[in-house]
Parts: C-alpha cells; sequence; structure tokens
C-alpha cells in the first residue's frame, strides 16, 4: 500500500470482500504474527532517580562529546574495512571462475558440455551453501535493509542486530557474489553499517539507550553507504529519508563524519590492494559503485541538454515509474506466495537451489551461444583500463569484445561502468535481451534466503534500457549531437531505480557523486520525482511491501487518509492494565507472568494517571529484591544498575521469589514510574496522534478523560495500516460482525464508552461532555474502585489489597501497552 506522499491520496479504498472464514482466519494469524515485533523505548523516562542523579557539567559534556566521535570513527572504520573485503572476496572468486571457465574452453577444443557443468555445478554450488547458511544460522533473510528502515522507524525485530546475523551475512554475501548473480550485495552492505553501529554504540554505559543505539546504527549504515557508493552525502540523506524516523542537527553531524571516516577507510585499502597501479594512499574512484569516466568537448559541456528535451525527459520518467510501479506489483504477489505456500525451511532451500540454477545457466548460455562478438573502436585498450573500463573477449576473437559477457560475467560495478560509458559501442539488440534476463532474476532473487538487495540492481536495470532509448534516440536524431546514450544511461538508473525504491534526494545524490556528470543534475531531479509519482500510483515502495508482508508495523511519514475520521476512543486498548504507586509483589508476578505488555500506566485511588512504568523496570526491581514491608525501607536503585542490564535486560522467568516475600512484599513505583508520559484525551484525532508517535518515537500514549482519569492505551500497533485502522474499516463494511464491541451491560465498570458506529466525528472540536459515559455505584470500593468486566472501558487496577487477579475472561490482550482490545476476538 503506497504512501500518501507518493499518490497524492488518489489511490481508491481497499476492495470490499465477503466475509469467510479464511478472512477471519487470515485476521487472526496476522495479529499473532506481529505479536513478535515490539516498539522502540525512544521516550525520555523522566522519574525521580534520573533526577536525583543528573549532574550537568562542562566536564561530563566534554566526555560524551570525544566519546561520540570516538565511537563515529571507530564504526566508520569498521564498516569500511569489511565492505572491503567482503566485495574483494567476490570479485576474486569471479575472476577465477571466468579463469577457470576460459581454461575449459581452450582445453575441450572449444565445446560445449565441459564448460556448462563446470560454471553450473560451481555457480549452483555457492548459491546452495549462501542460502543453507541464511536459513539455519540466520533469522533475516534477503537484504537486510526493509528491516533497518523498520528498526530506525521505532520497532524492534529480533536478531536483527546479533553477531551470528553478521558473521553469516559476510559469508554469504561473499558466496553470493562470487557465485554470479543480478541480485544486490550492495544494500546487504548497509546491514553490515547498522551491526556495526549497533555493537560500537552500546559498548560505553554513557549511550545505554535506545535513543543513543539509534543513532550510532544510522551512523553505520551511512558509513555503508558512503563505501559502497562513494557518497557520504547521499548516506547522510538517505539515513535522513529512508531510515529514522526523527532527525536533529548533531545526529547530521555525527552521520556524516562516520560516513566521511568509511569511505577513507574502504579507499585506502581499495586503492592499495586494486588491479589498477595506484599505490597505498593514493586517491582514485570513492567508492564500488561508479560509472567511469567519458570524454566530452567543451560544447557536450556547455549545453549538455535543450529545453526541448524534458518533453522526452518527460517520457523517461512515465516509462521508469510504469516499470517500477509494475515490478514492485509482481515482487510483493511473490512475497505473499512466499508467505503463504513456502512456510518450511527445506521448500525455501529448494527454492534457492533453482534460482542458482537457472542464475548460472542463463549466465553460461546467452554469452556462449550469442556472443554477438563488437570489433572494439579505435580508442586504445590502455585507456580503458585508464578508465577502469573492462571489455571481455570471451568467446571471440583477439580485437573484439563480448557485450553480453561484459554484464554476465563481471561484477555489478564492472558492468555498470562499461554500460554507462561513452567508450563502447553497444549493440542494441545483446543489451535488451541481457537488460530482460537481469530483470527477471532479479525480480525472483530479491526475498528469496540470499543476502541480496535490490538498489543497485534497480540502478543497472535502468542504465541498460535507458542506453537503448540513448542508442533509438542516436540513431533516430542523428543531427542532434548533444544527444549521447551514456548520458541516458545515467538518466535511466534514475528513472527506473526511483520508480522502484522511490528514493528520491539520496538518489539523486548518490548519481551525482558516482558519475561526476553535474551537468545533469536538473535532469536527473526532474526525472527522479516524475517516476516517484507516477510509480505512487500504481504501488507502494518495494521496502515498504516487503515490510508489510513481513507483518512489521511501520509508521510511514503521513497517516492512510482512512484514519482522518477516528479518536482516540475508538482505536485505544481497553480496558487499561493499571498498577498502584505501591502494587504487591503478588500482583505484579502475576500480571507479568500472564501478559506479555511492555508498560503500564501508575494511578491513584481515583484512577488518574500519576505515572507510567515499563516491564523492564518491574523485573528489575523484582531481580534486585527491591521491595519492602511496612517495617521496612529499601535503597532506590540506581540509573547504572539499569544500564548495565541492556539491552539484554532479564525477564520475568529468571525472577525467584518466595511465596512469603510474593505475599507480603509491596513495590514503591514513585521513584522509577515516568511522572510525564505522554497523555492525550479521549476525543483527540487519529491524525494527530499518528503524527505524535512518527515525530517523538514514542512507543506508548496513554489516553485518559477531562479528568485525567485513564481510559485505555494506543501502542504504535495500534495506528498501524494493518492493525486497529484496517480493523475498524472491516467493521464498518459489516464484514466482521462478531468483532464488534459487545452491548452486553458489564457487572461494575467505571465508565463503558460508546460503540464507534454512535460516536459523532462529525465536529472536529466536539465538547468532552458529548461522549456518553455510565458510571456504576456497586462494586468498589475506597481500595479498590475497578473490577473488571466483560468489556469493561477504562483502568482495570491491579490492587496490592486484592487476592486475586485481574485478568479478562476471554485472554485477550495487545502485545505492548497492556490492554486487551475491545474490538478483537482472536480464534484460539
Amino acid at each position: 500500500m503506497a504512501s500518501s506522499s507518493d499518490s497524492f491520496g488518489v489511490r481508491p479504498f481497499l476492495k470490499k470482500r465477503s466475509l469467510s472464514r479464511t478472512t477471519k482466519r487470515e485476521y487472526s494469524e496476522r495479529i499473532l504474527r506481529e505479536q513478535k515485533y515490539e516498539g522502540m523505548d525512544f521516550d525520555f523516562v523522566d522519574n525521580e532517580v534520573y533526577h536525583r542523579e543528573i549532574n550537568p557539567s562542562a566536564r561530563y559534556y566534554a566526555v560524551r562529546w570525544v566519546s561520540t566521535i570516538f565511537l563515529a570513527l571507530i564504526i566508520g572504520c569498521c564498516t569500511g574495512f569489511t565492505v572491503f573485503w567482503v566485495f574483494e572476496g567476490a570479485k576474486v572468486i569471479v575472476k577465477y571462475k571466468t579463469v577457470m571457465l576460459q581454461r575449459v574452453y581452450d582445453k575441450c577444443d572449444e565445446c560445449v558440455y565441459g564448460p556448462l557443468l563446470s560454471y553450473v555445478a560451481l555457480s549452483t554450488f555457492m548459491f546452495m551453501v549462501a542460502g543453507l547458511l541464511v536459513l539455519t544460522l540466520q533469522p533475516i533473510m534477503g537484504s537486510g535493509v526493509p528491516e533497518m528502515k523498520g528498526y530506525l522507524n521505532g520497532v524492534k525485530i529480533p536478531q536483527l542486530l546479533h553477531w551470528r546475523t553478521f558473521v553469516v551475512k559476510v559469508i554469504a554475501m561473499v558466496l553470493a557474489g562470487g557465485a554470479g548473480t543480478p541480485g544486490d550485495l550492495f544494500d546487504p552492505a548497509l546491514h553490515i553499517g547498522g551491526i556495526w553501529g549497533d555493537f560500537w554504540g552500546s559498548r560505553l554505559h554513557l549511550f545505554r539507550s535506545d535513543v543513543e543505539k539509534r543513532s550510532f546504527v544510522s551512523a553505520g549504515v551511512s558509513a555503508a553507504w558512503a563505501c559502497v557508493y562513494g557518497s557520504p552525502i547521499g548516506g547522510l540523506l538517505y539515513s535522513i529519508e529512508e531510515g529514522s524516523s526523527f532527525w536533529s542537527g548533531p545526529l547530521s553531524a555525527l552521520v556524516f563524519f562516520c560516513g566521511a571516516c568509511g569511505l577513507i577507510i574502504f579507499n585506502l585499502f581499495h586503492n592499495g590492494l586494486s588491479d589498477s597501479n595506484l599505490q597505498w594512499g593514493h586517491w582514485a574512484r570513492p567508492g564500488i559503485l561508479d560509472f567511469g569516466e567519458s570524454e566530452f568537448g567543451s560544447k557536450y559541456l556547455d549545453y549538455p541538454f535543450k529545453m526541448y528535451d524534458f518533453c522526452l525527459y518527460f517520457i523517461l520518467a512515465v516509462i521508469g515509474g510504469v516499470y517500477g510501479g509494475v515490478f514492485n506489483v509482481l515482487s510483493k504477489q511473490l512475497q505473499s506466495f512466499r508467505q503463504r505456500w513456502m512456510k518450511k525451511a527445506y521448500l525455501r532451500f529448494i527454492e534457492v537451489t533453482i534460482i542458482g540454477l537457472v542464475t548460472s545457466l542463463v549466465y553460461f548460455l546467452i554469452p556462449y551461444f550469442w556472443p554477438n562478438c563488437t570489433e572494439l573502436s579505435s580508442i586504445p585498450s590502455s585507456k580503458l583500463r585508464d578508465y577502469d573500463i573492462k571489455h571481455l573477449d570471451v568467446y571471440c576473437d583477439d580485437g573484439w569484445w563480448n557485450p553480453a559477457a561484459n554484464i554476465f560475467y563481471q561484477q555489478q560495478s564492472s558492468a555498470f561502468r562499461s554500460v554507462a560509458t561513452s567508450q563502447l559501442d553497444w549493440p542494441w539488440a545483446p543489451l535488451l535481451v541481457s537488460a530482460v534476463c537481469y530483470s527477471i532474476i532479479s525480480l525472483y532473487t530479491f526475498g528469496a534466503a540470499l543476502p541480496l538487495g535490490i538498489l543497485a540492481s534497480s540502478i543497472f536495470q535502468g542504465a541498460c534500457y535507458g542506453k537503448l532509448i540513448g542508442i533509438f534516440l542516436e540513431t533516430w536524431m542523428p543531427e542532434s549531437a548533444h544527444i549521447r546514450s551514456s548520458h541516458w544511461a545515467i538518466l535511466g538508473a534514475a528513472a527506473f531505480s526511483s520508480g522502484i525504491t522511490r528514493l528520491s534526494i539520496s538518489l539523486v545524490c548518490l548519481l551525482m557523486e558516482a558519475t561526476g556528470f553535474a551537468f545533469l543534475a536538473l535532469p536527473i531531479m526532474f526525472i527522479v520525482i516524475i517516476a516517484r509519482w507516477v510509480a505512487g500510483l500504481l504501488s507502494g515502495g518495494i521496502y515498504n511491501n516487503y515490510l508489510n508482508s513481513s507483518k512489521i508495523p511501520l509508521l510511514d511519514w503521513y497517516p492512510w487518509f482512512t484514519v482522518l475520521k477516528y479518536r482516540a476512543g475508538q482505536i485505544m486498548s481497553s480496558p487499561a492494565r493499571c498498577f498502584t504507586a505501591t502494587p504487591r509483589v503478588s500482583e505484579v508476578m502475576r500480571e507479568l507472568k500472564s501478559r506479555t505488555h511492555n508498560g503500564f500506566p501508575v494511578i491513584d485511588e481515583q484512577g488518574r494517571a500519576i505515572g507510567f512504568i515499563l516491564r523492564y523496570q518491574l523485573v528489575m526491581l523484582l531481580i534486585h529484591k527491591n521491595f519492602y514491608s511496612k517495617r521496612e525501607t529499601m535503597p532506590v536503585l540506581s540509573t547504572g544498575v539499569f544500564k548495565s542490564y541492556y539491552p539484554n535486560y532479564p525477564q520475568i522467568q529468571d525472577v525467584g521469589l518466595s511465596q512469603e516475600e510474593q505475599a507480603t512484599k509491596v513495590l514503591n513505583l514513585r521513584p522509577y514510574m515516568n511522572v510525564n508520559p505522554i497523555k492525550v484525551v479521549i476525543t483527540c484525532p487519529v491524525s494527530r496522534i499518528f503524527r505524535v508517535f512518527r515525530t517523538l518515537g514514542l512507543r506508548h500514549i496513554v489516553v485518559v478523560d477531562a479528568s485525567n482519569v485513564v481510559q485505555g492505551i494506543i501502542t504504535r500497533k495500534d495506528i498501524s495500516k494493518r492493525s486497529a485502522i484496517h480493523l475498524l474499516r472491516l467493521q464498518e463494511t459489516g464484514e466482521i460482525e462478531s468483532l464488534r464491541p459487545s452491548n452486553r451491560p458489564s457487572s461494575s465498570p467505571l465508565m463503558q464508552w460508546r460503540s464507534h458506529e454512535h460516536y459523532d466525528t462529525r465536529e472536529e472540536t466536539a465538547a468532552y461532555e458529548q461522549v456518553d459515559f455510565h458510571v456504576s455505584s456497586s462494586g468498589s470500593d475506597s481500595e479498590a474502585p475497578f473490577s473488571d468486566a466483560d468489556d469493561p472501558v477504562g483502568p482495570t487496577l491491579i490492587d496490592n489489597n486484592s487476592n486475586s487477579t485481574n485478568v479478562d475472561d476471554n485472554g485477550n490482550e495487545t502485545e505492548e501497552a497492556g490492554v486487551p482490545h475491545p474490538h478483537v476476538s482472536l480464534a484460539h
């Protein structure tokens, strides 16, 4: 589903479909799969402990600043070093594969079976080993970039930044790159940079929080982008555009510095150990992906394009946008097929084997049976070597080169330069066939159990198609000397990659820095924006589609227009599971064991919100036995104790307390609870709540009434497109009758929220008194004023004086906030 920023909100609503058991089951499975993803705690915990220990001084901020710079330097250096050796290893394998293929071809007197079997067997074996490593040892399939986008957006994804994921990713990337694939090795490099940022960012106690960790992960991603694309500015813009949900000026400086450090270290090794004649310390091309160099006369630099060329640029942008939209639709259908029919690991392994077999056959057969040997131009080979442009003469005589082999027998970076350069005369037929095969295989490899991405692959596809259009224009308009196919290769890369990935400003910066064609800045910007808009009318971005198929609750830049008429009371989870400021240990233990909620409001005797306590804080208090009886006092735990466990906090299963301690001891939550949590009134529009979640990076928002009485909780999942909003749409269309709120009278609820069908949302400024409430005078007392009901709304008190836990009879609950949603009834 595309964001409103891509399609201007003109895409139609979801099509209605009749209710069936399959519909209910699919919806229930979607909710259950979403439960494994939790939100990040970006909100600042404003409690008494923090204010007691805080002592801001010039020395503290100086140490913090120096530590930040040092960590950014280390992250950039480690990322640059790792990325270099990954691509160097893949390069060595590709090189020896080509040499082996030529030797086998010469020995068997130009036969086909020997080279074919050798090439296919070796390539397929490397594909199988890479897929086996991913399936058995790494939980994150694919490039990892969509998951990194979800993480920087505020979703905690299990094992995403684990060291085992790093090791498997590096080995599998070398094998997949050496096997020869149209898939993208550049995207997985961004995942490697993010892992380095997470590793070093949590080494010091100064930065042990989700906010600081996210900043260093962003820096690692930027460093990897700078290494593979040679664009530190583009890495900064990519982190802003595609990654983090909120940004700041100091973070921009940190990310840019880390990217520059990574690029320097990468080029130190790249230039010193490459095949060129450069020596250590010399600065050559900035990154792996560049489009080479070309010679242009002054007339081309002075007049690179004419005004009427923008009509042609518009047509190219529309073609790229339509291509990207169709490509993403097909990719989305393929991901849905995998999610539904290929859940078993052996099926995914069979898929990887088939991909390796088909890819190796295509890569061998097309250059062999259709070499279309082309005579080299008058440019000497030494000049081509200076430009680092390779022309493979496999299956051709001396002085001739094989265009298809230039695409299939080289790494993507070398193929980029050979396609985009003006020094080689490309025939259109092998370029078209190679581009089509490359596109089909790229479509199928994205999302498979291989460490392969899509961005660099989409750039190369666009370069091939743009080159074809440029060749056609050169033939059709020979009098227009300013039209050059090498220029159109760059413009085609901008159009097609923007249509697939929906990148804009970072893509423009990438192409500018990778090519050095500053005079094409205006056409590139024009084409990127048009292609993005056109593709947005057809489908969502390929990364967003992947996140949607993985059920990761991503918050886009703008809320979906279907939520604009809803209020907080219609999507909140209620009743809220609340604690008093001094709950009994037994009640806390029982609640944490029976539910997986991350946070609980803290209320007074009248049900008014006085704070918010997180799950890990409660577990830490229990682990350290920071509880007391009426005749005891306990010291307050410092913030250093909590940070020492970050990010692997103990679980409630690790708590071992005696029955006596649980029955007689109580906790004091006042020093640890957040006394200023983010709250909204029950009539607050969902659009405003969305902006608060998106800009502040929140995980929970407490919903209160005009008297500050807790009514429920809203989490980031409740406002995702596939959670409460989607459920409300199903209710409105009558597709899910059983999920409507019950109209049965409750035994003793504090207040009863009206069904959303009767709630008036037409008036933005409706007074709070217009909301219907029901107050019961029975079943409550001064110590335990709240009790559970079948469908109560308002706080459910977990009281230290009660003898039984307050658990809802039907057992429904949300993932993070500690509240069963009154609109959800999952099938058991």
